[in-house]
């Protein structure tokens, strides 16, 4: 929040990121700075207010989740069959629409689930999702982790 003493200035911009260069030059680093802006916030109150993030958007935020790093391949990324990426023998799915209704109705089932193991067959599958209609021992025997789209997406404020 903007105080009186730098009211209608960007502080990051503006004052940070003057303060970051002088530095740079003044013991001479070489590795640069980046100035970038900050998306979306992906967090509980952002989403249940309504906002929700596009399909890419909330599949590189489930990579994260999941790997604890950022996907490098987005392009790959792909809301028709809800592939995210690959990290090591996992590959990461998410089944997801930027819809509160079409969220209602998706779930991770037997017919999406026989898709997703054609298409990697030797590999672990971790899928977010809303729901899951699967047992536990066919996932287990198929290598699949369901994981709950966090947040109760469904019982947004107002």
């Amino acid at each position: 929040m903007p105080t009186l003493q730098f009211k209608g200035k960007n502080i990051c911009k503006d004052i940070t990121r003057e303060r970051i260069k002088r530095t740079i030059e003044k013991y001479d680093y070489d590795s640069g700075f980046q100035y970038l802006r900050v998306g979306q916030p992906l967090d509980a109150e952002t989403l249940l207010e309504g906002k929700l993030p596009d399909y890419k958007i909330f599949a590189r935020y489930a990579y994260y989740l999941c790997t604890g790093e950022n996907l490098k391949d987005e392009k790959k990324i792909s809301e028709k069959k809800f592939f995210v990426g690959d990290f090591g023998n996992q590959t990461i799915y998410l089944i997801y629409k930027q819809d509160y209704e079409a969220l209602t109705r998706m779930a991770l089932n037997l017919e999406i689930a026989e898709r997703i193991i054609a298409e990697q067959p030797n590999k672990e599958r971790i899928v977010y999702a809303p729901a899951c209609f699967l047992d536990e021992e066919y996932m287990e025997s198929n290598q699949i982790e369901f994981v709950s789209i966090p947040y109760n997406l469904f019982q947004r404020n107002g």
